[in-house]
């Protein structure tokens, strides 16, 4: 498993709040599910793992549920290898 490069949210975007992804701060407009935040990162929601605060959110609810600030959110991307 490997965790997505980390890529800041464009300037411009309207307000933004700051969460913690993979462990680093990381600025985002206050209003994202996500699922946008998964894309934001350049990752297919289909192939990762994401957890919020602690708890594991199921792939059905990434696109209703919104990221908050202060958030700790772990993305987790699933690589085949050996």
């Amino acid at each position: 498993m490997s965790a997505p490069p980390i890529v800041s949210a464009g300037a411009g975007a309207g307000p933004e709040c700051e969460i913690r992804l993979n462990g680093t701060p990381h600025r985002i407009p206050s209003a994202m599910t996500l699922r946008e935040l998964v894309e934001s990162v350049g990752c297919d929601p289909q192939a990762v793992a994401v957890e919020v605060n602690g708890e594991i959110v199921r792939r059905a609810r990434l696109a209703t549920t919104e990221v908050a600030a202060g958030d700790a959110v772990e993305i987790v991307r699933f690589v085949q290898g050996g």
